[in-house]
């Protein structure tokens, strides 16, 4: 299994969430990041640690980002990790969080692929291709999509799914979606929206994973209930469903906190924009997350220039939004405190 991500500067902070919970839950994994348009020094920090998928030559630079995601295979290919018939890619994106997931969760899916032959596996979220046409006040932001369903012919009552995880062990897919999606302008969703179209143009058996248990995001946040396990480490429940993974999205500004904050680890501070699930007991084990790692790698953080020496140190983190007038979505977002115990 090749476990990938990928982020750019800016998202640099919300990876570290993500590559934590990944740390705790699959610890004998790696996970690659793919770089999108890292800062030199975050990218030396990953590449130094073996994680960093180079950007490939003749890629173009200043893309949507979710324009390099659709290049996977590209990345996979410059760093001489081509895709053979017995590897299964697993995408994870960059502001997932991992909770109640080990690695044997990840082999039954494969296991699962194996029994019914599937190709890919993936996330439906409730809607068609069809519906998908819709999802904007502006019918005109999603018309590039439909012209091309309709264009191609395919089913558009299939099933719309996401990208935000999904298995894949066809390179031959993955070629194909780099291909669709570098042939057009970029509108909202468009590699998704892409995934989707080649997904169906393929013909791909693919097995649909819970939504509600893999990837909870958007209105199902609303459903969700954290609850602590006895060694510290958190569990949670979708109605009867055990979650394995958080995802931080959301069409609902109440559901996201997106900003710049200081946020302090003992005597190290680490600066910058931050995105977290805006329900506290949910920030609270996103920030546990980060002060983990910050404590755990600081020496390197500190000497590539990530994180800084701060001259007040304290007993655990704080968190501490700048206001700047322009957090996209949610301009006051509590400062939190945790001392270590």
């Amino acid at each position: 299994m090749i476990f990938v991500t990928g982020c750019d500067a800016a998202f640099f902070n919300t990876l570290l969430i993500t590559l934590q919970s990944f740390a705790e839950t699959l610890p004998d994994q790696q996970l690659l990041v793919c770089d999108y348009g890292l800062h030199p020094q975050q990218a030396q920090y990953l590449r130094s640690r073996g994680q960093l998928l180079e950007r490939p030559p003749g890629l173009q630079e200043g893309i949507h980002v979710t324009g390099y995601k659709a290049a996977l295979v590209r990345y996979l290919k410059h760093s001489n990790r081509s895709q053979t018939s017995s590897d299964m890619v697993i995408w994870i994106d960059a502001d997932l969080t991992l909770i109640d997931i080990g690695i044997q969760d990840f082999q039954k899916v494969v296991q699962a692929m194996d029994e019914r032959q599937c190709d890919v596996a993936a996330c439906s979220i409730g809607s068609t291709i069809e519906d998908m046409y819709h999802i904007f006040v502006d019918p005109a932001v999603l018309a590039p999509f439909k012209a091309i369903v309709q264009t191609s012919k395919i089913n558009a009552q299939a099933p719309y799914f996401s990208t935000g995880i999904f298995f894949c062990r066809s390179e031959k897919l993955l070629q194909h979606w780099d291909e669709r999606t570098s042939q057009l302008e970029f509108h909202p969703l468009y590699e998704q929206n892409m995934f989707n179209v080649v997904l169906q143009e393929d013909k791909t058996p693919y097995l649909d994973l819970d939504i509600e248990v893999w990837q909870v995001q958007g209105a199902v946040l609303d459903r969700l209930a954290l609850l602590p396990k006895p060694n510290g480490r958190a569990s949670a429940t979708v109605g009867d469903k055990a979650v394995k993974i958080l995802h931080s999205t959301s069409p609902l500004p109440n559901h996201l906190w997106i900003g710049r904050a200081q946020f302090q680890v003992q005597d190290m501070q680490l600066l910058g924009l931050f995105k977290l699930i805006a329900t506290r007991l949910i920030t609270e084990l996103q920030l546990n997350l980060l002060a983990s790692y910050v404590a755990t790698h600081k020496q390197a953080l500190f000497g590539a220039g990530l994180i800084r020496l701060t001259p007040h140190p304290i007993n655990g983190y704080e968190f501490v939004p700048v206001p700047d007038g322009q957090n996209p979505v949610m301009s006051s977002a509590p400062a939190m405190r945790h001392q270590a115990h």
